[in-house]
């Protein structure tokens, strides 16, 4: 199984010894160490080509993690554009339905939901699990 996490976050706020300030909010982010890959795309259910033997393990891991989300939230919702090291994931997006895609940002591709049951390749995580 392969051990990931998303990145560390924070939120960075300037402090005004006068009160409020017009400064800008900060969003902060660990530095993620080693070399950077692109496992599934924003749009797609399926590993970037191009991958190595192991990136492209992992990516087929988090198909199976998609498949899961789908089931978990009756195809309401899963993660997408999983990106990052081999062991730290950052910047994914959240894909949802049509409905619910204004609460997100651009990167909410809903038609990865709809079209989800025929892209998505099963693999050996969900022969495994019987999903």
């Amino acid at each position: 199984v392969p051990v990931l996490r998303f990145a560390a976050t924070g939120v960075a706020l300037p402090e005004s010894p006068i009160g409020t300030t017009d400064e800008p909010v900060w969003i902060i982010e660990e530095a993620i160490p080693g070399i950077f890959f692109k496992f599934i795309n924003n749009n797609g259910v399926t590993p970037m080509p191009g991958l190595n033997q192991v990136t492209h393990a992992i990516a087929i891991f988090l198909c199976f993690c998609q498949h899961v989300q789908y089931n978990l939230t009756s195809g309401c919702c899963l993660v997408a554009d999983y990106q990052g090291s081999v062991e730290i994931l950052t910047d994914a997006e959240l894909a949802t339905q049509e409905a619910n895609s204004r609460h997100f940002g651009r990167g909410s591709i809903s038609d990865i939901l709809e079209n989800f049951p025929t892209r998505h390749i099963c693999n050996e995580w969900c022969d495994y699990f019987g999903i």
